[in-house]
């Protein structure tokens, strides 16, 4: 069991690692990939949208976005509602390859596009303007510290 691992590109392998599992990156690397995750759950901001990516074994990634009744974030009740979802991808494809970044196989996890997308599909979706999604960044970043 890994808790919390926040290993996304090969470059993520710093000293803490290293001293765990010594050797070098490719080594780190073929390590890592011998798990998948049973569960995880991630936050993000999506144009100016709180969003949590879920994954539940054995289910598949799911995708909710933060909801606040009318828009009142000090008294207003807040929900999550699912925007969507996408399969997930248990094993690396045999014609799988690195974004030339270093990034490691991700499980088919939702990309920040396809997520944009989902959210744009939803009835009544309404684009935000760049003060209120700076505003929506500036209340997730106090949010998560």
């Amino acid at each position: 069991v890994i808790v919390n691992p926040q290993w996304r590109r090969e470059s993520d392998f710093g000293s803490f690692f290293g001293a765990f599992a010594g050797g070098g990156v490719k080594q780190k690397t073929d390590f890592v990939k011998g798990f998948s995750p049973t569960f995880s759950c991630t936050s993000l901001m999506v144009e100016g949208d709180q969003v949590r990516i879920l994954r539940a074994h054995p289910g598949p990634w799911r995708v909710f976005v933060m909801q606040v009744e009318n828009g009142n974030y000090d008294d207003g009740m807040i929900d999550w509602v699912e925007v969507g979802r996408k399969d997930f991808v248990d094993e690396q494809p045999k014609d799988w390859k690195s974004d030339g970044n270093g990034a490691l196989f991700d499980f088919g996890l939702p990309t920040y596009r396809e997520i944009e997308q989902m959210i744009k599909e939803q009835d009544g979706y309404v684009e935000r303007n760049p003060i209120e999604k700076a505003a929506a960044s500036v209340r997730f970043i106090k949010d998560t510290l």
